[in-house]
């Protein structure tokens, strides 16, 4: 039987300065949001910032087994 998962549950995201090296995988800076989500926003004194941001999602899909 099918398992149904919420698609806007469990979203990570990273931001980095422009220029920095971006966000390297599986746990560099990454934090847990909720989507829907708005990174410019988390510093109403620097809304035009200039910055890379990375949004990740995991799951993992199992093979139904054969008959």
């Amino acid at each position: 039987m099918a398992k149904r998962i919420l698609w806007n549950a469990d979203w990570e995201f990273c931001e980095h300065p422009a220029g920095e090296e971006a966000c390297r995988m599986p746990e560099d800076g990454f934090t847990p949001i909720d989507i829907p989500h708005d990174y410019m926003i988390y510093d109403t004194h620097a809304l035009y910032r200039d910055s890379v941001g990375w949004y990740r999602k995991r799951f993992t899909i199992k093979r139904a087994p054969k008959a």
